[in-house]
């Protein structure tokens, strides 16, 4: 079998190109190792880990930023070369670019459950990497039994709350914009 030519743009450029979701699991998780690797191996305590690898539950579009991010990461450290180019067979792609409009409208509850604890995740490591003692934890984002006991209200107070840490404390940069697929909105009960 003839080996296939790298993918064009998978490395270098700032995000990967238009039709590439990300790495095939076992592919993301074989990056992650080397970038790990790569980290022990510049032995600065100061490097946070990079983000998580995995497809588990996430959409099309999450998968998408989550790799990008490990690749904006691995440029911030310095550590781009550790990520090897990859083929065409060991990534995910899709035929149209992923895109949409962020969602913030009156029936606006908070995040999906695995938005938000990438959000909860990506907030707790960069309060890390701060460094700060005097910063608190954020506050927990309600996923799990936390989702199954809570009302709509207390999920979208405790979102806010969230974001409202955010700001206090200059970490609203680590939170994304949110896409309709990503976010809960109120069931419509005028039936």
């Amino acid at each position: 079998m003839a080996e296939q030519p790298p993918i064009p743009g998978t490395l270098g450029d700032p995000v990967p190109p238009d039709g590439i979701v990300s790495p095939r699991p076992a592919v993301w998780v074989e990056v992650r190792a080397a970038l790990m690797d790569a980290r022990e191996r510049k032995r600065d305590r100061s490097i946070p880990v990079p983000p998580p690898a995995g497809h588990d539950g996430l959409t099309t579009r999450w998968c998408r930023r989550r790799w990008w991010e490990t690749l904006a990461w691995a440029r911030q450290y310095g550590l781009s070369s550790a990520i090897r180019e990859l083929c065409e067979d060991e990534v995910i792609l899709t035929e149209e670019p992923v895109e949409g409009a962020p969602i913030p409208n009156d029936r606006f509850v908070c995040p999906r459950p695995h938005a938000w604890d990438e959000i909860y995740q990506r907030l707790l490591r960069e309060r890390e990497a701060r460094g700060d003692p005097k910063v608190p934890r954020p506050p927990i984002a309600l996923i799990l039994n936390g989702w199954a006991f809570s009302t709509w209200e207390m999920r979208r107070q405790r979102w806010l709350d969230q974001v409202r840490w955010a700001d206090r404390y200059g970490f609203t940069h680590a939170i994304p914009d949110l896409y309709e697929d990503d976010v809960v909105v109120e069931p419509d009960l005028d039936w």
